[in-house]
């Protein structure tokens, strides 16, 4: 017996519904994934660029994934944080200069620093003024005696975030998980998964019928580049049909060989990003599960939500005289760049039915509901036409086979004419051979 052949389904309601189970709803729902994700990224910029009055004496980062050496490395620009009383008069500045490597303490002279000591050097500058912590992969910093916390986000920038947004110190939406893929690795960083840990693949084609399933090892060798190699090798990986990589702002992707177009799927994970750490597809995204979701992981901060005064609605103005409130109430530009929030060009990854492009969300988001929109649109036109082909068949069918009672009853009375004339007929042969009988 040969192979069976697989069952193909090209038109109809099961290839819409089909369709729409394997194509659309995934595509729409990460593509809300992705436009959730930026409207958080966006919030939580202006949020992380202003403060309030008094400032926190206590700020807690946001899970970022990676140790603190790796989420410190690839920061360019400066950032200045100020510890103030509560009426906003800073009584401590410490200047970090990442492109410099150093940290300033009420603008004295500079003290280096490095990614592996970033830490300590803070603690010491900040000295009895406060202190920092990094726990589970999250910073925290606190300032003592009664004072407060705030930033001035100056140029710093990493992955297109400044240094508080990145580390989530202030931010205005939380999520229950990793939401912005953008981590800022580079090739040259170390991937931080333990050697041997695997990633299973499934490989289909674009209608979504498997090719191949493969189970990528983590190798000994630590940079991100060896774990691309792994990723990408032909044998074991996904050389075959496509191959993984990072853009700029470190977000991890697969491009499909042009000539045989196919997607990827994690049908298993037993990687970690250290001890309790995100698995790899859970910090870079890989799966449509984890990219999906992320519509649902977004909340307003409970403290913020608790009590809307913590808003942060002023900013840090450090070119006031020292006695003077670096933070005054009433300020308002903090509101003014939440207000603007939706009016920012940022760069959202290809989803759904929209490739990668630089937009506001604004912009976005109309874009999104225009394509929703044309997809109900030529649904409803491929229903229409299909109805109307459906009909056509059907009229046409029913003029070849059913039934005319007009033409039948004619041809009914002709039948019924010929059967009586063909009766006498017989009666009259009948009659006539009887006759000729009797002469006989």
């Amino acid at each position: 017996m040969g192979n069976p052949q697989a069952i193909s389904i090209t038109s109809g309601e099961l290839r819409g519904l089909l369709d729409l189970h394997d194509d659309v709803l995934p595509g729409i729902t990460d593509q809300l994934g992705e436009f959730s994700s930026q409207v958080a990224a966006q919030l939580n910029a202006a949020h992380n660029s202003a403060s309030r009055v008094p400032p926190p004496a206590t700020m807690t980062g946001r899970d970022t994934g990676l140790d603190l050496p790796t989420a410190v490395s690839n920061f360019t620009g400066t950032t200045t944080l100020a510890i103030t009383n509560a009426a906003g008069v800073v009584q401590k500045t410490v200047a970090i200069d990442f492109t410099a490597g150093t940290l300033s303490v009420n603008g004295g002279a500079g003290t280096a620093f490095t990614p592996a000591n970033f830490l300590a050097s803070l603690n010491t500058a900040l000295g009895a003024s406060g202190s920092a912590t990094f726990t589970n992969r999250a910073l925290t910093l606190n300032a003592t005696g009664g004072n407060g916390l705030a930033f001035d986000t100056g140029t710093a920038s990493k992955a297109g975030q400044g240094f508080s947004q990145f580390f989530g110190l202030n931010d205005l939406v939380s999520s229950s998980g990793i939401t912005n893929y953008d981590s800022g690795l580079t090739t040259a960083d170390s991937h931080g998964f333990t050697a041997g840990q695997t990633l299973s693949l499934r490989i289909a084609q674009a209608d979504g019928r498997p090719i191949k399933d493969v189970t990528v090892t983590v190798p000994a060798a630590t940079t991100m580049q060896d774990l691309l190699n792994s990723l990408n090798a032909n044998a074991s990986g996904v050389g075959l049909f496509g191959s993984f990589g990072l853009d700029g702002n470190g977000r991890m992707s697969f491009t499909s060989n042009n000539t045989l177009p196919v997607s990827i799927s994690v049908i298993g994970d037993q990687t970690a990003r250290g001890a309790g750490g995100p698995s790899m597809s859970e910090l870079f995204g890989l799966g449509t599960n984890d990219r999906a979701d992320r519509s649902s992981r977004f909340t307003i901060m409970p403290s913020i939500a608790a009590d809307p005064t913590k808003l942060s609605l002023n900013k840090l103005d450090l070119t006031v005289a020292a006695t003077q409130p670096a933070i005054r109430p009433g300020d308002g530009s903090g509101a003014q760049a939440l207000a603007t929030a939706g009016a920012v060009t940022t760069h959202f990854a290809a989803a759904g039915t929209l490739g990668n492009l630089a937009a506001s969300v604004n912009n976005y988001a109309s874009q999104f509901g225009g394509g929703i929109g044309r997809l109900a649109q030529n649904a409803d036109s491929q229903k229409q036409s299909s109805s109307a082909v459906g009909a056509e068949a059907t009229s046409r069918m029913q003029s070849v086979e059913s039934v005319n009672l007009d033409e039948e009853l004619v041809r009914l009375t002709t039948y019924q004419q010929a059967f009586n004339a063909s009766a006498r007929m017989i009666q009259a042969t009948k009659e006539l051979f009887d006759a000729l009988i009797n002469i006989i």
